[in-house]
């Protein structure tokens, strides 16, 4: 949703269950076992984080096996209405990311208010590998189906389906619609590197993120 990845390692030794249920508007969440959790700093520049029932939670203070001063629902995470006790709360601190990040390359155009295509300077094979934005917002790259209320006053019947607001062919990215003029198409590629060394798995790789990844171990299956 906000255009940010993160990679994150898993691992049993930082999972812990719910000692209470947990609803949308408790303060606190206990934790079995939580006095090993990560503490966010003092200072609360990094904030404690918490991944509970696809919801990504923020702590800033941690008290034995209690977290309090919740951030819930954070980067784009749904609150969840109700989570029961014993449910699996994984530990996602700045300790668990993976050393590495993505590299992006981009291409911005003006707009002359007569052109809605655009030609890239690298390549493109579809319109999965790039993000486009005009006028700083993120143009939707596939259908979408939305509620129109001056088709029905309920849905499914009052439900239209919403093209693409691009599409690409080899190394043009032509928009639906032609934008004003003056304003800025930025077009985003995302350029990722292996993680492993050739003609080797990653599990026996001797490569930093290798290695990281070997310092834990996670059952895939719990």
């Amino acid at each position: 949703m906000l255009n940010r990845t993160h990679y994150k390692r898993l691992d049993n030794n930082g999972t812990y269950a719910l000692t209470n249920d947990l609803n949308w508007y408790d303060k606190t969440i206990t934790l079995d076992g939580g006095e090993t959790i990560t503490a966010p700093t003092e200072d609360k520049k990094y904030p404690g984080i918490i991944w509970i029932n696809g919801e990504r939670i923020e702590y800033f203070v941690k008290e034995g096996n209690v977290l309090k001063q919740l951030r819930r629902g954070t980067l784009g995470t749904s609150v969840s209405e109700y989570i029961p006790a014993g449910s699996t709360v994984i530990d996602q601190n700045k300790h668990v990311t993976v050393p590495y990040m993505d590299e992006y390359i981009s291409k911005a155009f003006d707009t002359d208010g007569e052109t809605n295509s655009f030609t890239l300077d690298f390549d493109v094979n579809s319109e999965h590998e790039i993000e486009v934005f005009l006028a700083g917002r993120r143009l939707r790259k596939g259908e979408l189906q939305m509620f129109d209320p001056n088709l029905a006053q309920d849905s499914p019947i009052g439900d239209a389906v919403l093209p693409p607001e691009f599409t690409v062919a080899g190394s043009i990215v032509t928009l639906t619609t032609i934008p004003e003029e003056n304003q800025k198409v930025i077009v985003v590629k995302k350029v990722g590197k292996i993680w492993n060394e050739i003609g080797k798995s990653l599990a026996d790789s001797d490569t930093d993120i290798a290695k990281f990844l070997r310092l834990a171990y996670v059952d895939l299956l719990r």
